[in-house]
């Protein structure tokens, strides 16, 4: 069994300054209505992104952001192909779908591009691509 759990801690930090900067804008009568909207959306950006699983236990690989809301699971045995591949800022961070391709994407420049039976692709990253690796290989 692997596990690995990847966290982004600066990114909590971060919405925990825009909060506190929005409790002293309501309190100086900025109207707490308009900053209700971005601050909800925020903070959902910020549950969804700072924290990423990798995990692979009983022929299954998981990857999930956040508390697991947004997770992929395929069989091991259906990886076919996988690479270490070079991830250019362009491609985004977080959940990219595109036509048969899928990427999670937590932070880096550098993730494994696991090509599953079928053709479609899916590109993870992680802080340890090598345990990663082995065990994918080991299923």
């Amino acid at each position: 069994m692997y596990r690995r759990v990847d966290r982004l801690d600066g990114v909590v930090w971060a919405l925990a300054a825009v909060y506190a900067a929005a409790l002293i804008l309501v309190r100086l009568g900025a109207p707490a209505g308009g900053l209700l909207p971005p601050l909800l959306i925020s903070g959902l950006a910020a549950a969804l992104m700072s924290r990423m699983t990798t995990e692979v236990r009983d022929g299954e690989f998981t990857v999930s952001l956040g508390p697991g809301w947004l997770a992929t699971r395929i069989p091991t045995r259906s990886i076919t192909r996988i690479d270490r591949v070079e991830l250019q800022p362009w491609q985004g961070y977080g959940l990219r779908l595109g036509p048969g391709r899928l990427l999670y994407r937590l932070w880096g420049d550098e993730g494994l591009q696991l090509t599953l039976s079928g053709g479609r692709v899916l590109t993870v990253t992680s802080t340890d691509l090598g345990g990663l690796t082995q065990a994918l290989h080991a299923g």
